[in-house]
């Protein structure tokens, strides 16, 4: 028996639509705060997503994460993309989709923030300081 999904429907829940994209649940709902992506709810606070959504959340991903395009140039980018014909818009989307599979696993250097610089306090100094607790007896 095969299930054939229909692209419109919206069957996947946040949770499982953000696994599929690789991205986090609050970036989804910020995308969708933004406009740039518009869901069906079921009279809910749920949100479901069609295959049409986690398609094009994956183009998102491609351009913030692989082209480095913020909010505002993403809108126009998908608006551009709304407009052209479905095999010119499927095409691009492949492109894409190839793009992002070709990312190595591991975030480049530059995108790498180093964690805080924690200090030891030297023994001088620790032995310095008053103690602020009694001692138990």
């Amino acid at each position: 028996m095969s299930i054939e999904l229909q692209p419109d429907k919206p069957v996947f829940p946040i949770s499982v639509t953000a696994d599929l994209v690789g991205l986090n649940c609050a970036t989804l709902r910020t995308y969708e705060k933004e406009g740039l992506l518009t869901l069906a709810r079921r009279g809910t606070a749920k949100r479901p997503y069609s295959l049409r959504d986690v398609e094009r959340l994956q183009f998102l991903f491609y351009l913030t994460r692989v082209r480095r395009i913020g909010i505002p140039g993403c809108r126009y980018i998908l608006d551009l993309l709304d407009r052209i014909c479905e095999e010119d818009r499927k095409a691009l989307l492949a492109e894409a989709a190839k793009a992002v599979r070709e990312l190595p696993d591991s975030a480049p250097e530059e995108d790498v923030v180093p964690p805080p610089a924690t200090e030891e306090p030297s023994p001088k100094a620790a032995a310095g300081r008053k103690r602020t607790t009694k001692p138990k007896a």
